[in-house]
């Protein structure tokens, strides 16, 4: 099961290609990579949709995903700890289509 995580309401800003998250009065900074992926954290996606999502607009080769996906999920688990962002629930496999046509009313 994949988590799903949200950003805690802090400020943010970009100065170029970086990203500054104020928390409190310490900022924490972040590099272009890290940008882009906190830029995805939705509060919907799971964290293979974030990595699906970056590999995509990074044009990254199907080999290099994994890797992608595992460098993704330790810098959520980073972000976690430093209580930037927060799991919203497990992610459960998306169930079969019912066809609620041929339920009896």
């Amino acid at each position: 099961m994949e988590s799903i995580f949200a950003r805690e309401k802090l400020p943010f800003r970009k100065v170029e290609d970086f990203g500054v998250i104020h928390n409190g009065s310490r900022p924490v900074y972040l590099n272009p990579t890290a940008t882009q992926v906190w830029e995805l954290i939705d509060g919907r996606s799971p964290s293979f949709e974030i990595a699906r999502r970056f590999a995509a607009a990074q044009d990254v080769s199907e080999a290099a995903r994994p890797q992608i996906q595992a460098s993704i999920s330790t810098l959520l688990d980073q972000l976690r700890r430093q209580r930037l962002i927060y799991a919203v629930s497990d992610a459960a496999p998306v169930p079969e289509a019912v066809d609620r046509a041929a339920d009896p009313p």
